[in-house]
């Protein structure tokens, strides 16, 4: 092409992260997102570090945020969603919309919330001697890629009503347990402490496991955790990318791939984060004598869709994403036995679970 003006392509967020002024992950997963360090946050007024893994698939993006002993946060407001878990410490958080009422709840270790969308927010650690930090998944990477501008996402004035209005009680603990698409679904605004919430069982994805989606703030975003039991692993499924898991507590090991290519390993424990790619096969296996608790923080709700949906409950034999135990490659389970047995542990897994059944 003659006398053709070259534009490089521009993905706005990873610019704009680019811009903040503090360290950038680019990597797999994090060991622990305890001891990542962090630098001063002036756009915040706390310190921080952004999570750009390999899985987030433009997505989903992620951040880790520490509060100053005795500090706040600067107050805040954008037009992306943000689902936000506290790792540790003792704070408060206050919500309002332009004009409305502030309401203010208090937050400690293990508490998950969302400000609900545009809304103002802003978050205190009322803890004088220590620092307080949470990891926080957002939706921006699509919404600033798609408007590319900031000032749009940061100083937009709609107030989104149908989602919050200042209800007194909307950060209470207050909830319902219902059922979407045959999921267990916790809905409410504020779950106290994951770690210590009743999950009920649902063995349709691995042997004594437990599973709740939570759909938090009218989010089209969602959250949900699953419990574990040691000597025991999830069933391989595949679903979109940009699902960071945060391991709450429990020790264990996750493999991830592709249709035709080799696993990838990746050994955790509390605090670490892992980011499956899009479409790969990944799978969960608990080591050590306790049970393992993860909490996924995603798009795909169960409420509220996006994008192509994964049925990653569903036998891939029946047209889903998930593969049974008696479907799945032999070295599976060869491996997970034999690091068991490195540990003195066995295997909770019967036999009668690898037996194929006619459909």
């Amino acid at each position: 092409m003659k006398d053709a003006r070259r534009v490089d392509r521009v993905d706005f967020y990873r610019r704009w992260i680019g811009e903040e002024g503090i360290p950038i992950i680019r990597d797999w997963y994090v060991e622990d997102i305890r001891k990542i360090p962090l630098e001063p946050w002036q756009r915040t007024g706390g310190l921080g570090a952004y999570l750009d893994l390999i899985g987030s698939a433009d997505r989903t993006g992620a951040y880790i945020c520490e509060i100053p002993p005795g500090a706040s946060l600067k107050p805040e407001k954008h037009l992306f969603e943000e689902l936000i878990c506290i790792v540790s410490g003792k704070g408060t958080a206050s919500v309002w919309n332009e004009g409305g009422p502030k309401r203010t709840f208090e937050w400690q270790e293990g508490s998950l919330f969302s400000p609900p969308l545009n809304s103002w927010h802003q978050l205190s650690n009322i803890q004088t001697d220590k620092p307080a930090r949470f990891f926080a998944v957002t939706g921006a990477p699509v919404f600033m890629n798609l408007f590319h501008n900031a000032d749009f996402i940061f100083n937009n004035n709609f107030v989104f009503k149908d989602r919050y209005a200042g209800e007194n009680d909307y950060f209470s603990e207050k909830g319902e347990l219902v059922e979407i698409s045959s999921r267990p679904v916790w809905e409410g605004n504020f779950i106290k402490d994951v770690r210590s919430f009743k999950i009920p069982s649902f063995e349709q994805m691995g042997k004594e496991m437990m599973w709740s989606n939570f759909e938090l703030s009218e989010n089209t975003m969602e959250a949900h955790i699953s419990g574990f039991t040691p000597g025991t692993y999830k069933k391989a499924h595949r679903h979109s990318g940009g699902a960071f898991i945060l391991i709450l507590e429990g020790e264990g090991y996750s493999l991830t791939w592709p249709d035709l290519g080799a696993k990838r390993r990746f050994d955790w424990h509390d605090g670490s984060v892992i980011v499956p790619p899009e479409g790969w096969w990944h799978t969960h296996f608990i080591l050590g004598n306790k049970p393992a608790f993860q909490l996924a923080l995603r798009w795909d709700g169960t409420k509220y869709r996006f994008g192509k949906q994964w049925e990653y409950t569903l036998d891939v034999k029946k047209g889903g994403d998930q593969t049974e135990y008696a479907d799945e490659d032999p070295e599976i389970r060869r491996m997970f036995e034999e690091e068991l047995t490195k540990r003195g542990l066995k295997l909770r897994m019967d036999n009668s679970l690898y037996k194929r059944r006619d459909d």
